[in-house]
């Protein structure tokens, strides 16, 4: 089953993991070694943006940011999205997007 919730702070092992997988790095600009910080931030909040994780098994496996536009583009928002390499597939990504869209 997977759980649709808010990060907290005990979820920064899972979420490093998470960041350095090659089928999530690949084709971005992400750097492995700003990981760590990325997902602090990601667990802290990044200000205006809405974050949640996905949960399987107790064990963080996928997360998804809304990041909303300010001003007169105030209607419109941006959003990332990253699943564990091992549990692609297995529609954690799309009950990220259903839970996002949801937010929206």
């Amino acid at each position: 089953m997977i759980r649709i919730r808010p990060p907290r702070p005990q979820d920064l092992a899972d979420l490093l993991e998470l960041a350095v997988q090659p089928k999530v790095i690949w084709g971005t600009l992400i750097v492995p070694t700003q990981a760590e910080a990325r997902m602090r931030t990601f667990v802290q909040g990044y200000g205006r943006a809405h974050c949640l994780v996905a949960e399987v098994e107790g064990r963080v496996v996928g997360e998804i940011s809304l990041h909303p536009y300010e001003g007169a583009r105030r209607h419109a928002a941006v959003f990332g999205m990253s699943v564990h390499d091992a549990y692609q597939g297995r529609g954690v990504g799309t009950a990220l997007l259903e839970a996002c869209l949801d937010l929206a």
